[in-house]
């Protein structure tokens, strides 16, 4: 947390997290993180928090619901790198996976629902891959238990 709290880290719409705002996805315990917080209802911040990398990691801004129908995409990373994103899905989604190239998915998806009010319900999930090489097309959908997969797909 210490990290997003500084200034210049975040886009200038992300107030700083707090202990009662910041939600985690997934950690391993000791460098990385992915979490998100809510700004309110509209609109949320979310990083991938890498200590072991001096650049800190990826911090995002974005309407929730945009998160729910958009696809992210790295901007950068060189490719064999480990690369996280966090994405949402109307409702309370359990047990997103990762379909396609999974030999590309970095463990399991990981998902933490929250209530936006007046019965409004969002899944954030996030997942992470290895960026395929230059050209590679990296086919990828996460998929819900019902309903429709959304193709995270990306080239390399």
């Amino acid at each position: 947390m210490d990290r997003l709290s500084r200034e210049g880290v975040r886009p200038e719409q992300c107030p700083a997290p707090t202990l009662s705002t910041l939600a985690v996805l997934d950690t391993d315990g000791r460098t990385r993180a992915e979490v998100f917080w809510l700004i309110d209802s509209i609109d949320a911040c979310w990083a991938a928090v890498d200590l072991a990398d001096n650049a800190g990691g990826t911090v995002g801004f974005g309407s929730i619901e945009g998160m729910t129908v958009g696809q992210p995409v790295p901007s950068g990373p060189p490719p064999g790198t480990e690369w996280y994103a966090v994405t949402a899905f109307h409702g309370r989604v359990a047990d997103v996976r990762a379909t396609g190239a999974t030999d590309h998915v970095l463990g399991p998806v990981h998902s933490r629902t929250v209530d936006l009010g007046g019965g409004k319900l969002v899944t954030f999930v996030s997942y992470g891959i290895r960026i395929p090489e230059q050209g590679e097309i990296l086919t990828l959908y996460l998929c819900p238990p019902t309903g429709d997969c959304r193709d995270v797909s990306m080239t390399g």
